[in-house]
């Protein structure tokens, strides 16, 4: 028995030091994500020659590119909270862990459905005097709609996680209570 304590304790003391170089990671990286979106859009305001956008359904395929952009910004964010959690010594397997991952897989699933409106052939970007584009997303021609398969599983992935851990939060629960 003492053994499984020690164990216990050794796998918490390494999960929080890996939730906490996670968290660094992951806030570093939605800072850095913040900057490169910022001057993007800093770019299309900023350059004399101003915005292109040409291909069909226009306004659609715009509202779908900023939505996953916001989409990006906020799963990089629920990523980091997640780890921030854990990182302080607190138990992964509660209600707040369990509603990041079940918020997290509803995020991939719009970013997948915001993927499938952004039209094939649609320019999307600054151009430049020169003619050069920044941001460029030139699908096929051709008429097909492409569904992300494995963007939906793992979103269905993120769902079935969080069920996993508000079980193990119920778990935690019932045993504190016997203590």
């Amino acid at each position: 028995m003492p053994n499984s304590i020690h164990e216990l304790r050794a796998s918490k003391e390494h999960l929080t030091k890996i939730c906490r170089v996670l968290k660094v990671f992951f806030y570093i990286l939605l800072a850095l994500y913040s900057v490169c979106v910022c001057a993007i859009f800093a770019l299309i305001v900023l350059l004399p020659s101003g915005f292109s956008f040409v291909g069909p359904e226009q306004p659609i395929a715009a509202f779908s590119i900023v939505v996953d952009v916001a989409v990006g910004f906020l799963v990089l964010f629920i990523l980091g909270r997640f780890c921030s959690i854990v990182s302080k010594g607190h138990s992964p397997f509660s209600s707040t862990c369990s509603k990041l991952l079940g918020i997290l897989g509803l995020l991939i699933i719009v970013s997948v459905i915001c993927k499938a409106f952004i039209a094939p052939g649609t320019d999307f970007g600054v151009v430049s005097d020169s003619g050069q584009a920044v941001v460029d997303y030139d699908g096929s021609q051709a008429d097909e709609v492409f569904i992300d398969v494995r963007g939906i599983l793992e979103g269905i992935s993120c769902f079935v996680l969080a069920v996993i851990f508000r079980y193990g939060a119920l778990l935690q629960n019932e045993t504190d209570d016997l203590v």
